[in-house]
């Protein structure tokens, strides 16, 4: 059994596989959870999938409480979009601590220290803006910045402040680009609502470098990220010496 993790923090992910390779790919996220802990501790963990596997109840079973495996229907096979609109409006209702931190199979630390990331900003995930004067302009303006939310650490309060939005605006509205979870909680929230901006932060492009680095960053940490989000940026990593198996 690993050592307890911050107890004010939980792990969230997402599986939503088609019915005949749900079992065979649920392997390489409990690969994720399992290297998660490793590094955070064991963490309240909620695994959020359209169909409960026997894989997913054999995982979960020894750990009691403490692995939560929640149903949720309106997630679809190869439809991303579903799951951005489960994290927009009901994120906040799977997690009871004051953060959450999102991890997928091919996004999840690398090293410990979680720790440093409570406490200080509402949403962390790799950057897709830089901080040249020219592209964070937008950012200074309107308080946001585009992450990458695939491995990211979200606040309560965010969580909070989005499900609100999303319920009274656009939960009705046609699905499209600027809805998808990342970019709805960081940038387009940020930019369509005064109230909103005036309540989030968000680090600066070198803070959430050192958080996760994936292949789109337009920064790069000098120092070892905490983790990263996708297979080409765990290739890159290891070939900078930034990371070593």
């Amino acid at each position: 059994m690993p050592a307890l993790g911050p107890t004010e923090c939980s792990l969230v992910a997402y599986h939503f596989r088609p019915q005949e390779t749900a079992d065979q790919s649920f392997q390489y996220l409990e690969s994720a959870i399992r290297e998660t802990w490793r590094h955070c501790g064991l963490l309240t963990t909620i695994i959020v999938t359209n169909e409960v596997t026997d894989a997913m109840r054999a995982f979960a079973e020894p750990f009691g409480f403490r692995v939560q495996l929640q149903t949720e229907p309106t997630l679809v096979p190869n439809r991303p979009e579903t799951m951005s609109m489960d994290l927009n409006g009901r994120l906040v209702e799977r997690f009871h601590t004051p953060y959450a931190l999102l991890i997928q199979e091919d996004a999840f630390p690398l090293r410990p220290g979680l720790g440093h990331f409570l406490e200080t900003y509402d949403f962390y995930g790799a950057p897709r803006t830089s901080d040249s004067w020219l592209a964070s302009f937008g950012p200074r303006l309107f308080n946001c910045r585009l992450m990458n939310g695939m491995f990211s650490l979200r606040t309560r309060r965010l969580c909070e402040l989005v499900a609100e939005q999303w319920r009274m605006q656009y939960a009705d509205e046609p699905f499209r680009r600027e809805f998808y979870h990342d970019r709805f909680c960081t940038d387009t929230l940020p930019r369509k609502s005064f109230a909103y901006r005036k309540e989030v932060k968000f680090p600066t492009a070198h803070e959430a470098a050192v958080f996760c680095y994936d292949s789109e960053s337009t920064y790069r940490s000098p120092v070892p990220p905490f983790g990263f989000h996708g297979a080409k940026a765990f290739r890159m990593l290891c070939d900078s010496g930034k990371y070593q198996l």
